[in-house]
């Protein structure tokens, strides 16, 4: 079996930059402490590399892969930097050995020390209790909304009906109890949107590229004839109003054909089956 494979998004340097500046200082300042100890065990390794034992210099090289990797896809994910916590505390906890004791009979040396540790500490719980109290606030107002779609798509189908969303919201499968009717739970894959390119307004379905994943949503519905058609596009929820069914031509016959409109929530439209 041939796979073919394409790049959909339209990524370049400009790209990649504003990313890596939107994204990655956040993570420099958050571990800011960790960076500067890190710093002094790397220029120690550069003045002095024939007194650095092997693994110090494997260290280094485990972080400069790991700095790679979190580049290599320009996409800058916050869990990605994730692989750099444990090079970066190892270079940092060496560095904190040589600095702990060459303090002690300097002045303030319990304050200095403190200060240190509360660098390292007090940042990060910082930060994560911001991110999780912004975070369940999105989930929450997300999750509200979906349960009152899935209300919606209780009431016009059976437990044992099947659906299928146009759109990103895989999510309303869970809330509704209801199954899909593909393989496709979320459309990205069958328009050809991708991390690069979800956020590009200038986007559209290309079928030239996507037709194969099109082909095979479409054998999906004709053999499991799904209840509902649930059609985000409209609301262009998460970006995905560049996509109308209208401009999908084999969709759109198949919902004129067999589907006729029961209800609009909040410019969500959703199809029924006359099936």
């Amino acid at each position: 079996m041939e796979i073919q494979l394409h790049f959909h998004g339209r990524f370049h340097a400009a790209i990649f930059f504003q990313r890596l500046f939107a994204h990655a200082p956040r993570f420099f300042l958050v571990w800011l402490v960790l960076w500067i100890f890190t710093f002094l065990a790397i220029s120690k390794a550069v003045r002095a590399p024939r007194e650095i034992v092997p693994g110090y210099h494997l260290i280094i090289l485990w972080l400069l892969g790991s700095a790679l990797a979190v580049c290599v896809s320009g996409k800058f994910f916050g869990h990605y930097f994730i692989q750099l916590l444990p090079p970066l505390t190892v270079l940092a906890g060496v560095a904190m050995v040589d600095w702990w004791p060459a303090h002690d009979s300097t002045p303030n040396a319990k304050w200095k020390r403190r200060a240190v540790l509360a660098g390292i500490i007090i940042p990060p719980i910082i930060y994560l209790g911001v991110n999780w109290r912004e975070e369940q606030k999105r989930l929450n107002g997300e999750n509200r909304y979906f349960q009152t779609i899935a209300a919606e798509v209780q009431k016009l189908s059976a437990p044992t009906d099947k659906i299928f969303i146009w759109g990103r919201i895989p999510e309303l499968y869970y809330f509704s109890q209801r199954l899909p009717a593909s393989r496709f739970i979320t459309s990205n894959f069958v328009v050809g949107m991708t991390t690069y390119n979800f956020a590009d307004t200038a986007a559209r379905y290309d079928s030239s590229r996507a037709a194969p994943m099109l082909n095979l949503l479409m054998d999906d519905l004709t053999k499991n004839h799904p209840k509902l058609i649930i059609d985000t596009a409209p609301q262009n929820f998460r970006q995905f109003g560049k996509y109308p069914i209208s401009g999908i031509a084999p969709l759109r016959e198949f919902i004129d054909k067999n589907y006729r409109l029961v209800a609009a929530l909040d410019r969500l439209v959703i199809y029924a089956a006359e099936f």
